[in-house]
C-alpha cells in the first residue's frame, strides 16, 4: 500500500498568548492539507515567565513546567481539529533560539514553520535581536510569520 504524503508544520510557542496565535493563523493551511503539526519550545538558561504558572510550585521544574503545557496544547489542538499533533522540548542552552529552530526543522523535515513576531522595534530589536528573525534568516523551509497585534 502506497503510504500518502502529509506536509509538516513545525509552530515554536513561548507560553505566551502571542505566541499561540500563530496556531489560528496557520489552521486553515494544517486542516486544508491534513498536515501533522508540532508544537515546539526551546529551552534556555533563564525561561520567560510565561511558564512559571505551568511549574506549580517548587516541585516542578521549568523543563517540565514547559513539557506540560506543550502537551496541553497539542492534545487541546488535536481535540479541537481532528489534526495529529505532537510536541516536542528542545535543549537551546548557548545558542540563539532560532538558530534551534530553523536547524530542527530542516533536519527532521518541516516543510513549514509558522509563528508570531513580538513586534520589537528600534533599539529593544538591536540588543535582544529577534527569534523569528533568526528563525527568517536561518530556515531553509518555508516560514510564516503571523505580525503581532
Amino acid at each position: 500500500m502506497e503510504e500518502t504524503y502529509r506536509p509538516q508544520i513545525l509552530i515554536p510557542l513561548d507560553g505566551s498568548k502571542l505566541a499561540r496565535a500563530a496556531v489560528d493563523e496557520v489552521l486553515p493551511i494544517a486542516k486544508a492539507t491534513n498536515a501533522l503539526v508540532t508544537l515546539v519550545s526551546v529551552m534556555e538558561p533563564i525561561m520567560d515567565r510565561h511558564f512559571e504558572p505551568f511549574a506549580h510550585g517548587e516541585d516542578v521544574s521549568i523543563s517540565e513546567a514547559i513539557e506540560i503545557y506543550l502537551e496541553g496544547e497539542s492534545r487541546q489542538l488535536a481535540e479541537d481539529t481532528g489534526l495529529i499533533v505532537t510536541s516536542m522540548l528542545l535543549g537551546g542552552f548557548g545558542e540563539k533560539p532560532g538558530e534551534v529552530i530553523a536547524r530542527f526543522a530542516t533536519d527532521s523535515g518541516f516543510d513549514m514553520i509558522a509563528m508570531s513576531t513580538r513586534g520589537l522595534s528600534g533599539f529593544k530589536r538591536l540588543i535582544m535581536g529577534s527569534v523569528a528573525s533568526q528563525v527568517l534568516h536561518s530556515a531553509e523551509v518555508a516560514v510564516l510569520l503571523v505580525p503581532a497585534a
